[in-house]
């Protein structure tokens, strides 16, 4: 159901019926002048005339009553065009109410009877709103709970590798695990030595590192690649220096 060409007809219905209280307003205003010429032309009827008069007045107050009812409910009815495309279904279906009772006092029930069906057409659009919510609302669901299963995953796979490296300490031999305590002190003087600037020492400590972890079995080859590239640094920050 396409809610915005429903809501583009009620306004045009609107339309009409302010074009309808400006007719009615202009046709009361004629038969006032009329009756009001009538009145001054013949004497010999001035209490005839008065008695039409009075009663003229007395339909002109109940049209102007009537006026300003049907202006409210056109309010009503724009206030419950806003509510609608603020899916405040229940509210809008207030307004309309109102708006029905104002028609029906004023004895318009041509336009009753289209309010009538407007009114049953917002339960639909309800419908439709709670409809396309919960299919977003599943979305979101589905894409968190991915998310989450990813990051459960993550922390698996990382719960796991611990392990794994906490069983290889475990078995290590004591000769393989005095190279591994034997790398790392290197690997502490090697970089102090970087910092102040004995690139030859450092360089030359790092290749011995390198030379000792290909000694061990149970190296990685990221590892590898990782003393490798820091030799690779010093020794061109060596003939950088060199150049200089």
């Amino acid at each position: 159901m396409d809610r915005e060409k429903e809501l583009i007809k009620a306004d045009e219905r609107r339309k009409k019926i302010r074009e309808r209280i400006d007719e009615n307003l202009r046709n009361d205003k004629k038969e006032t002048q009329y009756h009001a010429r009538v009145h001054n032309r013949d004497d010999k009827k001035k209490n005839e005339e008065e008695e039409k008069i009075k009663k003229i007045r007395e339909i002109g107050e109940k049209k102007k009553e009537e006026v300003i009812l049907l202006k409210k409910a056109e309010k009503l009815l724009s206030n419950g065009r806003a509510l609608i495309k603020n899916n405040e279904f229940q509210k809008a279906k207030e307004v309309y109410r109102e708006a029905i009772e104002i028609f029906k006092t004023v004895g318009w029930f041509d336009q009753v009877a289209i309010l009538y069906e407007e009114r049953k057409k917002i339960e639909n659009y309800k419908i439709e709103y709670l409809k396309k919510t919960r299919v977003e609302s599943l979305a979101k669901k589905k894409i968190k709970e991915q998310f989450q299963a990813r990051i459960d995953n993550l922390i698996k796979e990382k719960k796991n590798e611990e392990q794994v490296n906490m069983a290889r300490l475990k078995i290590i031999p004591p000769e393989i695990e005095e190279k591994i305590k034997k790398i790392k002190l290197i690997i502490e003087k090697a970089t102090k030595e970087e910092k102040i600037n004995k690139i030859n020492n450092a360089l030359s400590r790092w290749k011995y590192v390198l030379e000792l972890y290909n000694s061990i079995p149970e190296k990685t080859i990221m590892d590898v690649l990782e003393i490798e590239k820091k030799i690779s640094e010093l020794e061109a920050k060596k003939n950088r220096n060199h150049i200089l």
